[in-house]
């Protein structure tokens, strides 16, 4: 029994049970099948594999026709799904990876649901591991984040994490199957091709087992974030006291777990913090300061007495006129128009989005406002058809309701013409070369304030 059957042999799947194989065509995910189907049938698992057409790839109904050709020659059930990803991104505003995955990981929970499978096998490896962790790394995420790839989340199970590439494209060669590759990941155009491609072989070039070792690193802090995590709960529920929380028992922890307790209360609240905030309310706990405010997405929070609680933001339903010669300021944010703008100057949001949008100058009309959204404020979301409530263009974008009211809108009277994040109206939008295009830029000021 080779490495890839070894770690397939692992798994807790035993007689009457079904598993589903996701199987993308690859060299990774056709190794993955037929070892599952070598291995796990002589138990009596019942195993069937899923494919999901993208639609992207022009090889994508060859992709289809390969992996139907492999499950007819392993005797293993396919389930096919397929969706227009192209059409679907452009209609959600969305980046196509992330459509992408959005898609089919909601056919491969669909599948194993209707199959009442035990779990979704999918053929990530330590290759895929080390670039998720170095990926996230650089852009700055924390322990959460660099705890990489999950071994199991939910019906997901991993089994091949611990296994370099070049072992499962030995095991298809060894076993005489064939598979497909992505011709676009020789391309270095996207952040996971570029240390793909670039970085990791200058890395594997001096350290051979890089990859494997950053695999370990990460078992290894998922083993610690799990206790700091443990630890942190049962702080938490000592700390909570009707919706409030007592920073008396958090001053004795250290900042590991305050910033947990932090987090975990924050969202409770319809927060959306970000570790600026954290390190900034830590502040106020490593500080011993009494009272003070603090601004943020989804919440305004005021310290008094050494508790923390969550302050109706009165200022929400102020209205201010826009000026185009100098910011305007609303309820902790500043909305300002810049004929230039830096990709240093990109601000990530609760939504996930940008805080700046282009807009064509041209179109800016007289009178318009700055203000927190209204029942029954309406729009015309650039691409999208016709006029709509921008409740809806909420539901369509799925952001959570304790969301819909964080950040100002800009108006011209009851039509909202930029939702930050979320859409422009196509009154504003660039259409065309000769557009005079600006920047607006929403910024959220973090103030933090002493009570006097």
């Amino acid at each position: 029994m080779n490495a890839v059957e070894r770690a397939v042999s692992v798994l807790d799947a035993g007689a009457g049970e079904r598993v589903v194989v996701a199987v993308s065509g690859g060299p990774d995910s056709v190794a993955l099948l037929a070892a599952a189907q070598r291995v796990l049938t002589r138990r009596g698992v019942d195993v069937r594999a899923a494919h999901f057409n993208h639609g992207i790839r022009a090889e994508a109904g060859e992709d289809e026709a390969l992996v139907a050709r492999l499950c007819g020659e392993l005797g293993v059930t396919l389930c096919v799904g397929r969706a227009d990803v192209p059409a679907l991104a452009a209609e959600r505003k969305q980046g196509l990876e992330t459509c992408a995955r959005e898609e089919r990981l909601a056919f491969l929970e669909r599948t194993c649901a209707a199959l009442g499978a035990k779990a979704c096998l999918t053929a990530h490896h330590a290759d895929d591991q080390a670039e998720t962790v170095l990926m996230r790394l650089f852009r700055g995420a924390g322990a959460p984040g660099l705890r990489g790839i999950p071994r199991k989340r939910g019906v997901f199970v991993r089994p091949l994490l611990d296994l370099r590439k070049e072992e499962t494209v030995a095991y298809c060669a060894e076993n005489s199957l064939m598979y497909a590759l992505d011709a676009t990941n020789r391309h270095s155009d996207t952040p996971r091709n570029w240390l793909r491609n670039e970085i990791l072989p200058l890395v594997r070039a001096r350290y051979p087992a890089a990859e494997r070792h950053i695999v370990e690193a990460a078992d290894a802090l998922n083993e610690d974030d799990d206790a700091l995590a443990a630890i942190a709960s049962r702080v938490f529920e000592e700390a909570l006291d009707k919706g409030a929380l007592c920073l008396s028992p958090l001053r004795a922890q250290p900042p590991a777990v305050r910033k947990r307790v932090l987090g975990r209360w924050l969202k409770g609240i319809g927060g959306s913090p970000e570790r600026t905030h954290l390190c900034a309310l830590d502040n106020w706990l490593s500080s011993g300061r009494t009272s003070g405010e603090m601004h943020m997405p989804g919440a305004v929070i005021e310290l008094s007495m050494g508790v923390m609680q969550n302050r109706p933001v009165v200022t929400q339903r102020g209205v201010v006129a826009f000026t185009k010669d100098k910011p305007v300021h609303l309820g902790g944010w500043r909305l300002s128009l810049v004929e230039s703008i830096s990709r240093a100057s990109l601000t990530t949001t609760a939504f996930g989005e940008a805080l700046i949008q282009a807009v064509d100058t041209r179109a800016l009309p007289d009178g318009l406002t700055v203000r927190f959204r209204e029942n029954g404020d309406r729009m015309r979301p650039y691409g999208a058809p016709g006029e709509r409530l921008v409740s809806d263009v909420f539901a369509d974008k799925k952001i959570p309701r304790a969301q819909r009211d964080d950040r100002p809108v800009l108006a011209l009277n009851a039509r909202v013409l930029w939702i930050p994040g979320v859409a422009v109206d196509e009154c504003l939008a660039v259409k065309d070369g000769e557009a005079q295009i600006a920047w607006l830029k929403l910024i959220h000021t973090n103030a933090m304030e002493d009570d006097i």
